[in-house]
């Protein structure tokens, strides 16, 4: 038996509805050229081929959001918009409506 981690929050699908979310497919020759800049500067193992993704997107002016210390500090000294995963999820919460936060928390 694998362990598939944790049931995911209800809070979570806020995190897609947001209108502020700008989900890029990097398809173009500019945004794959991109990618390859942001692969080559964070890492080309598995994880680090997302953090790349996400970086890319940040060239475009978008605001990186990664649970990765090592790959935000990459990001930061290119002088990307680089947040971590907690500031999502505050934010995610401090959006959504008074009576969802209590059933999340259990109240």
């Amino acid at each position: 038996m694998t362990d598939s981690g944790p049931e995911p929050s209800p809070l979570l699908g806020h995190v897609s509805r947001q209108e502020w979310l700008l989900i890029d497919a990097l398809d173009s020759i500019a945004g794959i050229r991109l990618y390859d800049t942001q692969r080559r500067r964070v890492g080309s193992t598995g994880r680090d081929r997302g953090e790349a993704s996400v970086f890319a997107a940040a060239e475009q002016g978008a605001t990186a959001i990664t649970d990765d210390p090592r790959a935000a500090q990459v990001g930061r000294f290119h002088e990307l918009d680089v947040r971590g995963t907690i500031w999502l999820l505050a934010g995610a919460f401090s959006a959504s409506p008074r009576s969802e936060r209590r059933q999340a928390s259990g109240q």
